[in-house]
């Protein structure tokens, strides 16, 4: 059985025997009545005057018998009047103090509001923190792809242009012209000039008994004569120069290919990107659900405890003696 269910029913036994102790079935004298119901009284009294809510609710009847006892004990005399003032007393300072409890209890459930709203307020700034992270992590994510793809536009930019520069005119060869009186046999309508015996006092792209090659390419650094389809070119001149295979394009066009070095890097940085974009979706998502769970929970919490306190200070404290 529980507790309260116990208190209420031992309440009601002991109202039935004092009952029965002072009405007029009872075998006592008035005298022993009289003992009897002031005992009672004084034992209500003072729990009502410590706060005990039951006891507050039971004094109007307990002094109420109590008088009716020392009404037929000592009729109007001297003895009853001093009851009855004691009485009229004890009551009203019980009233008084079930005000100043109800008081003390308004001014609690007041702050208890106050700091509910309060915590309202910074649940909500809370959400609108959360969801402009959000927004900052996707306008991150953007900007990364953006970039992303602004690398990857100029790399290729920069290859087209390379392309366009170095690319050469595949112009046809001349056809020599014979001297009047001559005429050319079919083998000797073109053949490369003997360059041999040129100098290269200043620097030239020759090896050691023969022509380099540049199929790969490399770096001229000083001026360097070379021959193309309209006869001799100069490279150099004005500083390193570089020679640069070219390649089909996807598009068809003549280009510079980019090297592994800068493909694996171009490949290590959109890789970069991507997980660091990760990182900041995922980090912005957990944030958010964390936030909302524990702003949920503070929030239920302080609203189970105001609205616990408040109902338990009503009840407890608003109740008045009449």
């Amino acid at each position: 059985m529980h507790a309260t269910s116990l208190e209420n029913f031992s309440d009601s036994l002991r109202e039935y025997r004092q009952s029965l102790l002072v009405g007029s079935q009872s075998p006592l004298t008035p005298m022993q009545q009289y003992l009897e119901t002031q005992l009672e009284y004084e034992r209500v009294r003072g729990l009502a005057q410590a706060g005990d809510k039951d006891a507050m609710q039971r004094l109007n009847s307990v002094a109420s018998t109590f008088l009716q006892a020392s009404q037929r004990m000592y009729a109007s005399s001297a003895e009853y009047v001093q009851d009855f003032n004691e009485v009229t007393t004890d009551v009203s300072n019980v009233a008084n103090y079930a005000d100043t409890q109800a008081s003390i209890a308004d001014r609690t459930l007041a702050a208890l509001e106050t700091q509910f709203s309060t915590m309202v307020d910074i649940s909500q700034n809370t959400r609108n923190t959360v969801v402009a992270l959000t927004g900052l992590g996707t306008e991150l994510t953007n900007a990364l792809a953006e970039y992303t793809r602004t690398i990857e536009l100029s790399l290729g930019n920069y290859a087209e242009q390379v392309a366009t520069v170095v690319a050469v005119p595949q112009a046809p060869a001349p056809t020599p012209v014979a001297p009047a009186g001559f005429t050319l046999a079919a083998q000797d309508w073109y053949a490369p000039p003997d360059y041999s015996s040129i100098g290269a006092a200043m620097g030239a792209a020759f090896e050691m008994g023969g022509i380099r090659k540049y199929a790969t390419g490399g770096v001229v650094s000083q001026m360097t004569p070379f021959v193309h389809s309209g006869g001799l070119g100069i490279m150099g001149e004005a500083g390193p120069e570089a020679i640069m295979p070219l390649q089909r394009m996807p598009g068809g066009q003549l280009g510079v290919a980019l090297s592994g070095d800068m493909q694996q890097q171009l490949a290590r940085l959109n890789q970069q990107v991507a997980e660091l974009t990760q990182v900041v979706a995922n980090g912005a998502v957990m944030n958010a659900q964390a936030t909302d769970r524990n702003t949920e929970a503070v929030v239920a919490a302080v609203g189970d405890s105001a609205e616990s306190t408040v109902y338990q200070n009503r009840l407890n404290n608003r109740t008045r003696v009449v």
